[in-house]
């Protein structure tokens, strides 16, 4: 299993037809005071799946370091693939976030984690920035 896509974004969704829809990709987070809760936002993961990934699965973390170092948030989600799913070449994980509380400007690192082993180049950097 190996991260093909990790992104954070306004708005994410999967069709009925499993088509992945991502709205309003960003790198930055203004406000005009802090501390400052942001609404709501998406990280996304899109995984390259193999055909003896079948009735096996793995643990997806995403830890959110601050500026400090200090990490404000830890998010893990269990992805199991059936055995009677059909077969297709990716796996989609959102996870939608609400109310995070970001209290102060500066740059902030997302994680990627799969069964607690960090994932090479699978670090994303993002500013909270006051206007």
């Amino acid at each position: 299993m190996e991260p093909t896509l990790f992104v954070i974004c306004d708005y994410a969704s999967i069709s009925v037809e499993g088509k992945l829809s991502i709205a309003g990709i960003f790198e930055d987070i203004y406000a005009s005071e802090f501390p400052v809760m942001f609404p709501q936002f998406f990280i996304v993961t899109v995984f390259h799946r193999d055909p003896g990934d079948m009735g096996s699965g793995f643990d997806v973390r995403i830890d959110m370091i601050d500026t400090d170092g200090q990490m404000i948030l830890s998010i893990e989600q269990p992805v199991r693939f059936h055995e009677d799913a059909p077969l297709a070449r990716s796996h989609r994980n959102l996870m939608r976030l609400n109310g995070i509380v970001f209290p102060g400007s500066g740059t902030y690192e997302l994680r990627l984690f799969l069964n607690t082993e960090a994932q090479p180049r699978r670090t994303l950097m993002f500013h909270v920035v006051q206007q």
